[in-house]
Parts: C-alpha cells; sequence; structure tokens
C-alpha cells in the first residue's frame, strides 16, 4: 500500500484519482488528514472554504448564464480542484484564474475566467450516500508548489453500490447535483 503522497503524486493516478479512492473508502477518509502533497502545509478542516474556478463557456449555461453541472464533473475523475480560502486570498484565487483563461486561450479563444463559487468543506463532507448513510466526497490538501493553496475534491463512494437503488447515471447526476448545491456565493472579478 502507497502513502497518501505517494498515491496523490503518482502520475499513473491523475487522470483517475477518485475513482482509485473510491475503492478503498477506509483509506480515502484516512488521508483526508495527511499531507497529500510536499507542498502541503496543514490539514482540511470542516470550518474551512474554498472556491472553485469557474470559466466559459465549459462552466457557464448559454441560454441563462448558470453554471452548469458540468463544472463539478472532476470530482469523478481526476479530482475537482479547488482553493483554500485559509492560504490564498480571493484576488490572488481570481488572478490565477485569469492565467488559467488566458493559458486556455491557446486552446480555446473563447475561453474566459468567470469568478469562482464558493463552499464550506463541511457541507461538502456532508453529504451522504442516502441508503448506506456514508460520505461521498473527501477533500484532499494537494498543494501545488505554484499554488499551496490548491486541494481536490474526490468522489469517495463507488459509482455503484450494492446497495444503490438508483441506476449508475441517475446516481452520478444526484451526487453532481448535490456537490453543485455545497457551492453557492458565486463571486465575480473586481473590474
Amino acid at each position: 500500500m502507497s502513502s497518501c503522497i505517494e498515491f496523490f503524486s503518482n502520475p499513473d493516478h491523475q487522470k483517475d484519482k477518485c475513482k482509485k479512492l473510491s475503492e478503498n473508502y477506509g483509506r480515502a477518509l484516512a488521508w483526508e488528514v495527511e499531507p497529500a502533497s510536499e507542498f502541503s502545509t496543514c490539514r482540511i478542516t470542516d470550518t474551512e472554504y474554498v472556491a472553485r474556478q469557474i470559466h466559459s463557456p465549459i462552466h457557464i449555461n448559454p441560454v441563462d448564464g448558470g453554471i452548469l453541472p458540468a463544472a463539478f464533473d472532476d470530482s469523478f475523475n481526476k479530482g475537482l480542484s479547488v482553493n483554500r480560502f485559509k492560504l490564498a486570498s480571493l484576488r490572488s484565487i481570481h488572478a490565477a484564474g485569469e492565467a488559467k483563461a488566458e493559458v486556455d486561450r491557446e486552446r480555446n479563444p473563447q475561453r474566459r475566467y468567470c469568478g469562482v463559487v464558493v463552499a464550506n468543506v463541511g457541507a461538502v463532507r456532508a453529504i451522504l450516500d442516502e441508503e448506506e448513510g456514508l460520505r461521498c466526497f473527501g477533500v484532499y490538501d494537494t498543494a501545488l508548489k505554484e499554488a499551496v493553496s490548491h486541494a481536490d475534491v474526490c468522489l469517495i463512494r463507488p459509482e455503484v453500490c450494492a446497495a444503490q437503488s438508483l441506476p449508475k447515471k441517475a446516481l452520478k447526476r444526484e451526487r453532481r447535483r448535490r456537490l453543485q448545491e455545497a457551492f453557492i456565493n458565486f463571486r465575480e472579478p473586481e473590474a
């Protein structure tokens, strides 16, 4: 069995680390209190707030301007990138979002940074599998050298459980909807 840091730094896990985490629920829970990166500074507590960057057009509904559920899809595979307010200011998170959009425009000229949605870590961790009463998501300190505030939200329950009454796609939609509901308080960058 690898350590938490070894697991999260393994290049073979980058595209499906959440799926691999869901294979061992106990380990997934235990690793929330361990550093997941050599740049980690402190464990993520339930009282913290995290911000998810929102980019257009991939995260924005062109009809009503609302945030699409797709903005939270990464929590099922590579990890939903968020920033911890405990370690970064809103201004620095907006600056990072603008910089990412600038790089992304090389592939997609229409890409633009819209702002962030904010969630309380405790609210994310309180999302339970209704049939088994077990937590659905974990939040991990995956600090980067260039962004020590970086963290990942990952699904830690298998997408299909023996006791699950919903089909796999419906279960995924329901979990994603509940995660999206935890991210409230949209904040645009200052002009």
